[in-house]
């Protein structure tokens, strides 16, 4: 989807509404499996860093 917004610059301008909200539907689904999984990544990232 990314690569895709290349596509609203054109020669008489820029579609910026367009380009804005196929910005949102890239981010916004990123962002909440993000905030899901965080505490597993979290767990992940910290588990060798404990030493008993």
């Amino acid at each position: 989807m990314t690569t895709g917004l290349a596509e609203f610059v054109t020669v008489t301008g820029t579609n910026w509404g367009q380009m804005a909200a196929t910005a949102m539907m890239t981010i916004v689904p990123a962002l909440i499996i993000l905030g899901l999984v965080q505490q597993h990544i979290v767990a992940g990232l910290t588990f060798g860093a404990v030493k008993e």
